[in-house]
């Protein structure tokens, strides 16, 4: 029994390998319509080259608006250490509107 979740853990990394399943993890500001879960799964396709998407949809309070695109999991299982990160969020929109205008937007 101990090492039964080994065993299940290799064989979901082997599944999502063979099967060319890409866990996509959006932290967003709000709901996402079922129109725009469609665009981002087929952008993470041809982004990942991957057959399958199995998206993972978190609402983040400290987004104020637009969201944040994590994949390439290390542990696609436990969604942990994403190698990609999309930061399409609001703040990361204005840091680098100020970085072109050279302003500072943290201290």
């Amino acid at each position: 029994m101990n090492l039964l979740r080994e065993i299940v853990s290799f064989y979901v990394k082997e599944l999502f390998v063979s099967q060319m399943i890409a866990p996509v993890r959006v932290r967003t500001a709000k709901h996402l319509s079922p129109k725009q879960i469609d665009a981002i799964k087929t952008k993470m396709k041809q982004k990942t080259g991957s057959n399958h998407i199995k998206l993972v949809v978190e609402l983040s309070p400290d987004l104020l608006a637009g969201f944040v695109v994590e994949y390439g999991f290390v542990d696609p299982e436990a969604l942990s250490v994403a190698t990609e990160v999309i930061d399409l969020s609001l703040k990361a929109q204005l840091d680098k509107a100020a970085i072109n205008m050279g302003v500072v937007s943290q201290v």
